[in-house]
């Protein structure tokens, strides 16, 4: 809720899963004590939820929950269905419950705020989402430039590593409790590196 508050958002919609440890299902919205306005958006909402889903009408209900008590704009917190209820819980997990549930928070937003679902996107509410689309697609491919140079910097590196000469000796100053270990680090490719000629060339 402190961004929402930080961005200074129209409306706040928490939206959950519910869980009980019983029997319980259904759909349920709250809204914080006091709050007319977080009352109405939680009757619209709550309105759409049971047509769309099928799900059991639980009915808007009033909480003090810290994300729609300490919001600045009218805020709610939206119960989909029981994630514990075996017949909740197959809903959630399906792409029609996902859609049915965001197609009712969608119209009970779009009643709440008096906008029809059909009406269309104006030019400039449309020219506007391009710019930001266009703005994460240039974050995201400078994203993809890091993660990439990261990748070919390991690559590199690996590169290198395989180019090393092995350490496939002995030295003459090794004890000869350590041979068998630095023998067989070798062998599994742990232990690499050059001589001692080698590095005093």
């Amino acid at each position: 809720y402190n961004g929402a508050n930080s961005w200074g958002a129209d409306l706040f919609i928490s939206i959950h899963c519910n869980a009980a440890n019983t029997k319980a299902y259904g759909c349920e919205t709250y809204y914080c004590t006091g709050s007319s306005s977080g009352s109405e958006l939680a009757k619209a909402v709550q309105n759409h939820l049971p047509a769309e889903t099928g799900r059991y009408n639980r009915g808007v209900k009033v909480a003090n929950f810290a994300v729609i008590k300490n919001t600045n704009m009218p805020a709610i917190l939206v119960e989909t269905a029981f994630i514990d209820n075996y017949d909740d819980n197959q809903f959630l997990a399906s792409e029609s419950g996902k859609n049915a549930c965001a197609t009712a928070i969608f119209k009970g937003i779009c009643d709440y705020l008096g906008i029809g679902y059909d009406e269309k996107i104006t030019e400039s509410e449309d020219e506007l989402m391009s710019a930001e689309y266009e703005k994460l697609k240039a974050k995201n491919e400078a994203q993809d430039e890091i993660i990439n140079k990261i990748g070919q910097d390991i690559a590199d590196i690996k590169a290198k590593i395989k180019q090393e000469p092995v350490y496939d000796y002995i030295d003459d100053n090794m004890p000869d409790w350590a041979k068998p270990s630095v023998e067989k680090a070798v062998k599994k490719g742990i232990a690499i590196g050059v001589g001692v000629a080698e590095r005093s060339a």
